[in-house]
């Protein structure tokens, strides 16, 4: 081995060594979580037996509770049958109850683990891999008065949605309808070709004999598993489907070139860790995504991605994607494990998620934060309370399903800036088992609806356990009038973000970039974020000139990271004398973030430099090292070993 690899092998020792112990994000679960923070008078609080519900306050590691520290998590004892109060095993939040509407013929019906709702008020319940799908026809006071157990091609219905009188489906698909329920699913490479599948019923008989697959999908396994095809559903302006799967399906070849989300890489200046992580093997961007299409499955464009295996997602009264993803379980306890968390999705959203320890930190520029990270979990289903007869906070709440630990999750979000924040988070619905209560019954949630008349569903299934659809009622003693979901407060800076996010889906508009260009520098990181991804739309050779140009060191930041993203090896050397006008001893941190930024992209792009210059990063990193935070220091680690700086372990260590 060379001195340099021996030393490069050190300083990633001693860089590990001072992510764990300077505070990465390696979250370990909380067992006594605090009370929900002050100012939310409203807040019910969880009865006795048990500890209080989990509570987070705010982005970041979850705040004040990440997760069931000591709860059972899935060491349930195996108990098939609820009793007839599921309120006796089932704990909701004070007010709330919860009912059962409907339990599966595990036999003939399967495990349910998906949910929709049909133009006459039915209910579609999706199953396992060649497990039939369930239609139950309800009375107005919500008890089942018809059930229809419906046998087509397709199961494996990760994901169900009406649209147009035809039920489409992220699923698989056999050459010939099955006959009867698969008495032992697996990850669904038993259901067919994975694909968005069109189903109609021209007898109106259930029998849904018209199957088109609209659009198939590939991956390490085929597009299926659990990491594989998640949900569709029609965008709030109707004109489009909006489709999200895991990390283990791979990009089609019919990408459209005005994505939102492209030019994407791993851009990490020093190499991952170790070998990859997980049965998917060699985990590249963008991972986890979403795509929109027509009603057809054509028209593919790449809207966000950078997440692992988040299932669901949906729109807030904005017109916002919300979503819930999942965390590397094996990775747990090494600096670059990521919680599981809340995100907020933009147009070109570039969550981070990247193979083994290529996984960006919350601060990259060319990422966005989550809104909170909840801790253990494995995320299943997304909605919002609109039009429940809830108490106003529950009406206007996130709700996130976490299969794991059996629990729904309230969030609490409020627009700041152009974006939005979780102020906190709470347990909504758990079993009681979780904290040590008994019986230990399982509450495996997969999928959850509000239906059109207001009503709470939830559907409780998965592989072989015993199914159940459920529903959440208020009973308490809070007013329930119908209140305004949408937010007025941030509107216009929300309203200017979009208006810079219709270049996204655009490619060499020349006013894209005199639009982006004020605020490029914006102190509002979801702004400069959507201003940086529409310059980024237009071929650098048009603005270059001006980014190495420019005065202004806040703007110049944003500008010279899409140059290094967009402007190849050609432009490298310009960036790198553009960057030199700007002395990281002489910026703020947030601008020495933005700097280190920009040097990793470029160096991962295009390559190191030449001498000369290379010399003067490490001199120019040399001199502000170390800094003021963990953050800076660890970028700054990281460049100074990249370039073999002498002093990187040395200075390193010291922090150690």
């Amino acid at each position: 081995m060379s001195s340099t690899s021996r030393r490069f092998g050190f300083v990633i020792g001693a860089s590990t060594a001072l992510l764990v112990l300077a505070g990465a994000p390696v979250f370990v679960q909380q067992a006594n979580p605090q009370s929900p923070p002050t100012g939310s008078p409203q807040t019910p609080q969880a009865p006795p037996p048990g500890p209080p519900p989990d509570r987070g306050t705010g982005p970041g590691p979850g705040g004040a509770g990440q997760g069931p520290a000591q709860g059972r998590g899935r060491g349930f004892d195996v108990i098939q049958e609820y009793p007839t109060d599921p309120n006796q095993v089932i704990q909701a939040l004070n007010g709330f109850k919860v009912e059962i509407v409907a339990k599966a013929d595990r036999a003939a019906q399967g495990s349910w683990i998906s949910i929709t709702e049909d133009d006459q008020g039915r209910l579609i319940l999706g199953a396992n891999e060649q497990q039939p799908f369930t239609r139950l026809t309800l009375d107005k006071a919500g008890a089942v008065t018809r059930t229809e157990t419906i046998f087509t091609p397709v199961s494996e219905a990760m994901g169900i949605t009406w649209h147009d009188n035809a039920l489409y489906v992220q699923g698989g698909r056999l050459e010939k309808p099955f006959t009867q329920a698969l008495d032992s699913p697996g990850f669904g490479r038993q259901s067919g070709q994975a694909g968005l599948h069109r189903l109609r019923d021209p007898k109106g008989d259930g029998s849904f004999t018209m199957v088109d697959t609209l659009r198939t999908w590939d991956g390490g396994e085929g597009g299926h598993s659990d990491h594989g095809i998640h949900q569709a559903y029609v965008a709030p302006d109707g004109k489009h489907f909006y489709i999200i799967n895991g990390n283990g399906v791979v990009q089609p070849d019919d990408v459209s070139p005005n994505s939102p989300l492209r030019n994407y890489a791993d851009d990490r200046i020093i190499p991952l860790l170790g070998a990859q992580t997980g049965r998917l093997g060699q985990e590249k961007a963008p991972g986890g995504f979403i795509a929109r299409t027509d009603f057809e499955g054509k028209d593919y464009h790449l809207f966000a991605g950078g997440m692992r295996n988040a299932l669901h997602f949906n729109w807030n009264a904005d017109g916002e994607i919300f979503t819930f993803d999942s965390d590397m379980e094996p990775e747990f306890g090494v600096p670059w494990y990521r919680p599981v968390r809340i995100s907020w999705l933009p147009s070109g959203a570039d969550l981070g998620y990247r193979g083994n320890s290529g996984k960006y930190p919350t601060w990259y520029e060319d990422s966005l934060p989550p809104l909170a990270e909840i801790g253990l979990g494995s995320p299943v289903g997304v909605t919002f309370g609109y039009r429940t007869a809830f108490p106003a906070k529950y009406q206007r709440a996130l709700f996130v399903a976490d299969n794991n630990y059996g629990r729904i999750i309230a969030v609490h979000l409020k627009p700041v800036g152009s974006g939005y924040v979780a102020t906190s988070w709470e347990n909504f619905i758990w079993p009681k088992g979780l904290y040590g209560g008994t019986p230990r019954m399982p509450h495996n949630v997969t999928d959850m609806i509000v239906a059109r008349d207001g009503t709470f569903y939830y559907v409780i299934g998965n592989r072989r356990t015993q199914s159940y659809l459920m529903k959440a009622t208020y009973v308490g003693q809070q007013p329930t009038t119908r209140v305004e979901y949408r937010n007025t407060d941030g509107a216009q800076d929300r309203a200017l973000r979009r208006s810079l996010e219709q270049f996204h889906w655009t490619r060499n508009d020349p006013k894209a970039v005199a639009a982006a260009w004020p605020h490029l520098g914006s102190e509002d990181r979801f702004l400069r974020f959507a201003a940086r991804v529409a310059l980024e739309t237009v071929s650098a050779d048009s603005w270059k000139a001006r980014a190495v140009g420019e005065p202004d060191a806040a703007t110049a930041m944003i500008a010279l990271l899409a140059l290094a993203r967009v402007g190849g090896a050609t432009a490298s050397d310009e960036l790198f004398t553009a960057l030199d006008k700007f002395p990281l001893t002489t910026l703020s941190d947030p601008l020495r973030m933005q700097k280190l930024r920009v040097i990793e992209v470029a160096v991962s792009r295009n390559g190191k430099p030449p001498a000369a210059a290379a010399q003067k990063i490490v001199a120019d990193v040399d001199a502000a090292f170390p800094g003021s935070s963990f953050e800076l220091n660890t970028e700054m680690s990281q460049i100074l070993s990249a370039f073999d700086a002498p002093t990187a372990v040395e200075k390193t260590m010291r922090l150690i």
